[in-house]
């Protein structure tokens, strides 16, 4: 699979969509010929994590790429992912430039092979990232600080370490009265039900 953007607004009631660049898309649209491509995985997969809009203006974009050759690539129930990609792209308006987060990440729970421990903006500034990264076995919560124009991460802070639990799916409330920063789930996570 491959991840596309485009933007819908709505005007006066009418839902109006645009390309990254800005070019209206009229209907009906064909994401492949009309959206922007963020990113191609050939015989591989790609999935979206979040979408934020940074204060440029310009959309930013968290995903997570499954290569060519992974433990079962096709995927499906009881398929392990061993060397998942961790992937932050921000739209410059002109293209779509990327940055590889993370390496070596795995599948959270074998009966759903493209779930991740996943990873999210801060809810007010997308140049915070919260993410499960593994260590070892376990997830563990970090925050990462990206560097937009060097393409960098630096870790601000670890959440979490030597936990007996995983720590994952992180989630940022926004607005200047937050209760917290990050929330996530800790323990165990069999089924998205």
């Amino acid at each position: 699979t491959s991840l596309y953007h485009c933007d819908m607004e709505l005007d006066a009631g009418t839902e109006r969509y645009y390309t990254s660049a800005g070019v209206e898309i009229f209907a009906p649209i064909d994401v492949i010929t009309s959206a922007t491509l963020i990113d191609n995985t050939t015989g591989g997969r790609v999935w979206n994590d979040k979408v934020a809009i940074g204060p440029d203006g310009h959309p930013r974009a968290l995903f997570t790429k499954y290569p060519t050759g992974t433990t079962g690539a096709s995927g499906g129930a009881g398929t392990t992912y061993t060397d998942i990609e961790f992937w932050h792209a921000r739209w410059d308006g002109s293209a779509w430039v990327k940055t590889r987060l993370l390496t070596g990440q795995r599948t959270m729970y074998p009966t759903e092979a493209f779930y991740t421990g996943s990873m999210c903006f801060d809810g007010n500034d997308v140049t915070i990232v919260y993410l499960a990264e593994i260590s070892g076995s376990i997830y563990e919560m970090k925050k990462y600080q990206i560097d937009e124009a060097a393409g960098t991460k630096t870790l601000l802070k670890s959440y979490t370490s030597g936990s007996a639990t995983h720590n994952f799916r992180p989630q940022s409330p926004s607005g200047s009265d937050r209760p917290y920063e990050v929330t996530w789930l800790d323990g165990t996570y069999t089924s998205y039900t």
